[in-house]
């Protein structure tokens, strides 16, 4: 059967005047999507196939292990634990296992930064921000970045620095899960980085991690429909100066397939005390987005802020309360359809809605 659907993709691929697809930022992560990747069941041991223009790379045989799925959420970032820490992130990322893991980015129309991390109560700031995506990537475009984040905490500190280069590489046809995916787009990623843990007793735990990424880009705002990576990690243990251990793992391979892609209703936060806020009138809204709020109190400053699609802040207004009931009427004829998300903060708490322009 494998025969079977691999001369079917041929003849399929040569039947279709195929051109260079270009990685674009609709590629790129937004919020309200709730993803599920898992590892492939592989008897083949697949490799990552050919470089080049017009590939077929069939993962027909692939079926997701359920036991070894990862489940995750794509956020707006004041949902999550520490969104202070990274006033300029627009977008959120969270995973609960074994640990507890939130990642902030900053997205625009044409790039995606990865701000700072949240681990298992550890906070991660980037001050030189890692640089994942950039577009528009054409075939055999590539960028280059270099990173570094720091964890201060009561007993030591843990760095993180690294170097990345992202290669438009390849792209074809990718069979997957029963179907065929022309145009499908791959990006190799080269990547080295070290971590590195310090603690007060003088240790100094040291991991050189050496990555080789390939990713496959169909149409999906989750993330790859499918990924390679080669792993190699090299750990050095260090006393007062002296090193006292060293090893190097074998090549790790792990592989990844994209095993479901659900857009949900982005997570609404309401924790601003004293204060009640919603909506009025119909939603979809098509010419003025009508907001209630209700405070107990006089004379609180409080901040209305509209978020696009792309989690841009489009909007800002300011507004003081009178201890009653207010409304307030945003005009929103000139703004594009889509689901927009309205904000209310007082700096201390945020209270958020969805609404959808029609």
């Amino acid at each position: 059967m494998k025969t079977i659907l691999t001369i079917y993709a041929m003849l399929l691929f040569c039947s279709v005047a195929f051109s260079q697809p270009v990685y674009e930022s609709y590629f790129f992560p937004i919020a309200g999507i709730y993803g599920n990747y898992a590892q492939p069941m592989d008897a083949q041991n697949s490799d990552e196939g050919a470089a080049g223009a017009d590939v077929v790379w069939d993962f027909q045989h692939w079926e997701p292990d359920v036991e070894t799925s990862v489940s995750w959420f794509q956020t707006l970032p004041w949902t999550l634990n520490v969104p202070d820490d990274f006033p300029d992130a627009n977008l959120g990322w969270v995973f609960y296992d074994t640990v507890m893991r939130e990642e902030y980015y900053l997205r625009d129309q044409n790039n995606l930064w990865l701000l700072g991390e949240w681990i298992d109560g550890k906070i991660f700031k980037y001050s030189d921000p890692q640089l994942l995506r950039v577009t528009p990537l054409n075939y055999l475009d590539t960028f280059t970045d270099s990173y570094k984040a720091i964890h201060i905490g009561a007993y030591g500190y843990h760095s993180k620095t690294g170097n990345r280069n992202t290669f438009y590489d390849a792209y074809g046809m990718l069979g997957i899960r029963g179907e065929w995916r022309p145009n499908t787009i791959r990006l190799r990623t080269d990547q080295v980085w070290v971590d590195s843990i310090f603690n007060d007793v003088g240790q100094l735990f040291v991991q050189y991690f050496d990555r080789t990424s390939y990713e496959w880009y169909y149409i999906d705002k989750c993330g790859p429909d499918a990924s390679i990576h080669y792993t190699t990690v090299h750990t050095q243990l260090w006393q007062l100066g002296i090193m006292i251990d060293s090893s190097t793992s074998p090549l790790q391979i792990h592989r990844s397939m994209l095993d479901g892609c659900i857009h949900v209703s982005t997570k609404e936060a309401a924790a601003i005390a004293g204060v009640r806020f919603g909506l009025s009138g119909a939603n979809p809204v098509h010419e003025v987005l009508n907001l209630v709020i209700n405070s107990e109190t006089a004379n609180r400053n409080l901040q209305v802020q509209v978020f696009d699609p792309f989690s841009r802040l489009i909007e800002e207004r300011s507004i003081t309360t009178t201890g009653s009931e207010q409304r307030l009427e945003m005009p929103v004829a000139h703004y594009a359809s889509g689901m927009y998300v309205v904000v209310l903060s007082d700096g201390k708490g945020r209270a958020n809605k969805r609404w959808v322009k029609m």
